[in-house]
């Protein structure tokens, strides 16, 4: 008799010579392993999570920024005004510091709307991203500040300058 799979001559009562059933066995012993459901690339709760970082970070530098700038120009007329000199210099680079302070003020505000709307638009059916969430009202709140602080010190050291506040 012979084997059906290469044509060798084999045994009776095997259907299969040596060689193939060897190989049979061999293919039957190698486990294929699939995965049921991949794994998400990403962390579905860290969406928008980078723009929310960067409005948090942002709007702390622009509120530091603030309060460091008005610092820095309120010594600087100080100065100007124990020695006699004019203010205007004073005044006016304070006030260019001051807006030079409101660009990541608005980078920020606008970075943690855009990750609280992440939030916002995440479906019910899928985790929220509550980092996103907490960092992007931690930016709109710092940026929100930062407006505010340099706002009102813009408008006092105008004032100084035009004379109206002594």
């Amino acid at each position: 008799m012979y084997c059906t799979k290469c044509g060798k001559e084999m045994d009776y009562d095997a259907t299969v010579c040596r060689e193939c059933q060897q190989a049979e066995t061999a293919e039957v012993l190698t486990p294929i392993i699939e995965s049921i459901d991949p794994a998400p690339r990403r962390n579905p709760r860290m969406r928008g999570f980078g723009k929310a970082l960067a409005s948090a970070i942002v709007g702390f530098v622009g509120m530091y920024c603030a309060v460091f700038f008005y610092i820095f120009g309120m010594v600087g007329i100080g100065i100007h005004a124990e020695s006699g000199a004019p203010l205007g210099t004073s005044i006016v680079s304070t006030i260019v510091l001051e807006l030079i302070s409101l660009i990541p003020a608005v980078i920020a505000l606008v970075f943690g709307i855009r990750s609280i709307k992440v939030f916002r638009a995440t479906p019910a059916d899928q985790p929220k991203p509550i980092p996103t969430l907490v960092l992007g009202i931690v930016g709109v709140a710092s940026a929100g500040f930062a407006l505010f602080y340099a706002g009102i010190v813009i408008f006092i050291i105008s004032m100084l300058g035009l004379g109206l506040v002594t």
